[in-house]
This record gives C-alpha cells, structure tokens and sequence, in this order.
C-alpha cells in the first residue's frame, strides 16, 4: 500500500457467537428477468408482457462459524465465495 501498488477501502469488523454462523458479503445485487408471460387481447393485436424478476447477489462472502475449545483456544471454520455478474448469456428485451 506504500508504494502506492494497492489501496484499502474497508475494513469491516464481523463479530460471532460460539457455534453460531456469521456471514458478510460486500457486492451489491442486481435484478435479472427470469421469466416473460404475454397476454395477448381477443383481437391479438394488442397485449402485455409480465417479466419475473430474481434479485442476483454478487460481490465477495465471508462465512464464519467460532467455537470456543477452551480458554485460549478457537476453532474457527471459513467458507469465503465470489460471484462476478457477466453478459454471458444476456439477451436485450425490447417491447
């Protein structure tokens, strides 16, 4: 960070219990339609188009879950994930 290569911006502080999981992420999320249903009139020249949306989480996970072995002693199981939204596989909806 010195010389000027990296910089740091956050340090979050996550706090557990014993034998109780803890998550954080630091991402975002951002909505992606799953799902179109067209309604179409009786004359079928008018109608409506109902998109589904699923919100997408992405960024990067911490899980944790602490348990005190004895005075001095934790054990301590991590799972970390990232998830990286792409345009791999996007389609433009037009209507």
């Amino acid at each position: 960070e010195q010389s000027g290569v990296m910089k740091t911006l956050a340090e979050p502080t996550l706090t557990a219990v014993s034998g109780e999981k803890a998550t954080f992420r630091v991402g975002g999320e951002y909505n992606m339609v799953s799902g179109v249903t067209a309604n179409v009139s009786t004359d079928n020249q008018t109608g409506l188009k109902n998109y589904t949306i699923d919100k997408i989480e992405y960024g990067i996970g911490l899980k944790v879950q602490p348990v005190v072995l004895s005075p001095g002693r934790i054990s301590l199981k991590v799972r970390t994930s990232f998830c990286e939204p792409t345009p791999q596989g996007s389609v433009s909806l037009t209507s």
